[in-house]
């Protein structure tokens, strides 16, 4: 009797001593389970007079992550469409233009967003996004022939994939592109 007395204790001290394991593993698990939040940005409204929104690290964070809604438009910043905005559909929102491949699409591939003259100095955009960009000139007239200007154009930014452009004149964005058109 003593024996089996003995056996029933190890026993039942050892089937403790696992369950307690194995909660504390359960718990431990359940402790290190966090979830992951992918940066978003979500802008109603007119852009031209507010534009200063892009300079935001909340902003450049969801551009990165591909999350970017405005206006209820979530952008597809990853398709890389050669060619001029405006390829396919174009919906107007506000003072934005939303550009789609076909009218039946739920994500645009570009967003053309306004911004008022003087509003936003290229100077701002390069302390925020760098110096890292491809640029376009713009052509202006040289005599009798056109060159491309050396900082009127469109500054292209590639960050992670995903594509954002400023069409620059005289130091002042003009226009921001959300999206890789024309960069194929």
């Amino acid at each position: 009797m003593n024996k089996l007395a003995k056996v029933l204790g190890a026993t039942s001290i050892a089937a403790a001593m696992s369950l307690g394991a194995v909660q504390s593993e359960e718990a431990l698990a359940q402790h290190n389970t966090t979830e992951i939040k992918q940066p978003y940005y979500n802008y109603s409204g007119y852009t031209s007079g507010n534009a200063k929104f892009v300079l935001s690290k909340d902003f450049v964070q969801a551009v990165k992550a591909n999350n970017v809604t405005i206006n209820d438009n979530k952008v597809d910043l990853t398709q890389i469409v050669s060619g001029v905005s405006g390829t396919g559909y174009t919906k107007k929102v506000y003072d934005q233009n939303y550009t789609f491949f076909k009218k039946t699409d739920k994500r645009p591939y570009a967003a053309t967003l306004n911004v008022n003259k003087d509003e936003l100095k290229f100077n701002d955009v390069k302390k925020v996004y760098g110096n890292k960009y491809l640029f376009k000139g713009e052509l202006i007239s040289d005599g009798n022939k056109a060159v491309a200007s050396k900082t009127d154009g469109v500054y292209i930014y590639n960050l992670n994939g995903k594509g954002i452009q400023f069409l620059v004149k005289d130091g002042y964005v003009q226009k921001i592109i959300l999206g890789h058109v024309g960069m194929a």
